[in-house]
């Protein structure tokens, strides 16, 4: 039979010791005292278990920004070269069966800058577009696109491609009721965001100053001219 254990009054004060020395607590003591831990010591004492550190865990790393644009494509607009594009007979609130491109609301800022330009259709156009890949301003997004000369386009183009889709029928034009967004010049020659989606019954076109502080949601479709 083993003999039973019996700590010195020595021993105990170099415990104490010990303990105060390495930053224990009487919590920390109560702890040890639980359980098997002092079984678990023991074994290390006798050399049958060993004490194995930790790798630190490495931090996951950060995942790759999205990039700005993500290109979904490019599209001929058809359009009959030489003729004047009258913007107030043409961008008109109608949702009948008699309208031509349904729109259902025309922004006042679109109303303000636009309804009297008139532009000289160009003679063929070829328009790319890319969607978001994230949040973004107007700014970053036109230099993306390789400056205001390759994101600018005509409001005749605008309009073309929402003859291409009058019904909201699925085409270059998002119809989800997400923005395809477009950058055109206003009466005044002050490049302006273009914004025309598709509500339920109609097209919706709006207009905001390229220095508007809001961003455009990731996955809005970005129209230009040509791009990088």
């Amino acid at each position: 039979m083993a003999s039973m254990f019996v700590m010195s009054i020595r021993q105990g004060a170099e415990l104490d010791h010990a303990f105060e020395r390495n930053g224990w607590t009487a919590e920390d003591v109560k702890w040890l005292s639980k359980g098997d831990i002092l079984a678990i010591i023991l074994r290390i004492r006798q050399g049958t278990a060993k004490v194995v550190p930790i790798e630190p865990s490495k931090p996951a790393p950060k995942p790759e920004p999205k990039p700005l644009l993500i290109p979904r494509g490019e599209t001929a607009v058809p359009l009959l070269a030489g003729l004047s594009f009258v913007v107030r007979t043409r961008f008109i609130r109608n949702i009948g069966n008699d309208a031509f491109v349904k729109i259902s609301g025309l922004g006042n800022n679109f109303t303000d800058w636009f309804l009297g330009k008139t532009e000289e259709t160009p003679s063929s156009s070829v328009l790319r577009y890319a969607d978001l890949g994230r949040p973004s301003l107007d700014a970053p997004i036109i230099e993306a696109l390789g400056g205001e000369g390759k994101a600018e386009i005509t409001l005749t183009e605008v309009f073309t491609l929402m003859a291409v889709q009058p019904n909201g029928e699925k085409g270059a034009l998002l119809t989800s009721g997400r923005a395809n967004v477009f950058y055109v010049r206003d009466i005044d020659g002050a490049l302006r965001a273009v914004y025309v989606d598709w509500l339920g019954d109609g097209w919706r076109v709006f207009a905001f100053a390229v220095a508007d502080p809001d961003t455009w949601s990731a996955g809005f479709r970005v129209f230009s001219r040509n791009s990088r």
